[in-house]
């Protein structure tokens, strides 16, 4: 009859296990964060881009301005043939010229012309002084102190009515016409029986020296 294990000693060595079991010490294991070798993440790395200065920025372009008139130019221009004329001629500052203007009218319309190759006729103003003729220059007259603008009476010089009024609008620094618009910026007139025609111009051109012309290109012209 085989030998029978008693009950109680099973249960003995369980509760023994157990007992063993329980006072072996648990193994805990614990998390942890190490250090990051942030040398390691840029080795062969680009270094980084270095920020450019902002772009200077231009201030915007000024419309170009006209500045103000500063000369005027009156005049008469008389016709002898095609491409030919004579003149009566006022120019300087404007205020210098708008001073005598009433006597520049006064001595214009004294002018008397036979035909527009004669020689001209005319009554000299108060205080107005003649001064003695030269090159191309019939008359001319100061109607100040020295130094003052000059009213010239030219002899014949070369050009046509158009070519001569865009030489004077150039002078005082204004724009040439074209030949449709020439009757806007002259004004028709008669020295006795001789057609002429007037001018007005005012520009930003620096006036011209008293006795002088800035006035080239015609031979003869002053």
């Amino acid at each position: 009859m085989p030998a029978t294990f008693p009950r109680r000693s099973w249960l003995m060595l369980g509760a023994l296990a157990l007992l063993s079991a329980g006072c072996s010490p648990t193994e805990e294991i614990h998390g942890y964060t190490a250090a990051r070798d942030k040398s390691a993440d840029n080795r062969g790395a680009l270094p980084a881009p270095v920020p450019l200065p902002p772009e200077p920025v231009s201030p915007p372009s000024s419309p170009t301005v006209s500045g103000e008139d500063r000369s005027r130019t009156l005049g008469v221009i008389i016709p002898t043939g095609p491409e030919a004329a004579r003149y009566i001629k006022f120019s300087g500052a404007i205020a210098a010229v708008t001073a005598a203007e009433a006597k520049y009218n006064e001595f214009v319309t004294s002018v008397r012309l036979k035909s527009a190759n004669a020689t001209p006729e005319y009554t000299v103003p108060a205080g107005w002084r003649e001064n003695p003729p030269r090159q191309f220059v019939a008359n001319s007259f100061t109607v100040g102190l020295e130094g003052t603008p000059q009213v010239t009476l030219s002899d014949k010089v070369n050009g046509t009515l158009l070519a001569n009024v865009n030489r004077w609008r150039a002078e005082v620094g204004l724009p040439d016409v074209t030949e449709a618009d020439l009757p806007k910026s002259i004004t028709e007139t008669t020295l006795g029986a001789t057609k002429a025609y007037r001018v007005d111009f005012r520009g930003p051109a620096a006036p011209a020296p008293p006795g002088g012309s800035r006035m080239r290109g015609l031979p003869g012209t002053k």
